[in-house]
């Protein structure tokens, strides 16, 4: 049998500390444990003046602040940032259960979204 996990966090630390949990269980459990591939962490940072631009559009536009939620997603940001780091990434997404077979847009929701990645991109 062969199980297949994967480990992901914005902290890198944290990743490989959650990895080790998991490996020390299935080791327990009686499983040999290979570590390959692996997706970098892609720290948010909901302060920086990027963030707080974007937050000004969209509050400029909607009338309210963007939520911001930080979480373990991110994997592009994280992929292409470690290559490209001296560019600040922010990831613009829906919540419609992700990286699942229910994920899906709202589609009354794409002008709305167009509006104000237009507008962002204008003012940065």
């Amino acid at each position: 049998m062969s199980i297949v996990t994967s480990q992901r966090s914005a902290i890198e630390s944290s990743k490989w500390a959650a990895a080790r949990m998991v490996a020390t269980v299935f080791r327990l459990a009686g499983f040999e444990v290979e570590h390959s591939g692996s997706y970098p962490g892609w720290k948010p940072e909901p302060r920086s003046d990027v963030v707080l631009k974007l937050q000004a559009v969209h509050e400029e536009i909607f009338g309210q602040p963007a939520k911001l939620i930080a979480m373990h997603a991110g994997l592009e940001c994280g992929v292409i940032g470690r290559s490209i780091r001296r560019c600040r990434w922010r990831r613009l997404a829906h919540d419609r259960r992700p990286h699942s077979p229910h994920e899906r847009v709202q589609i009354s929701t794409v002008a709305n979204f167009w509006t104000y990645l237009k507008a962002a991109l204008e003012r940065l």
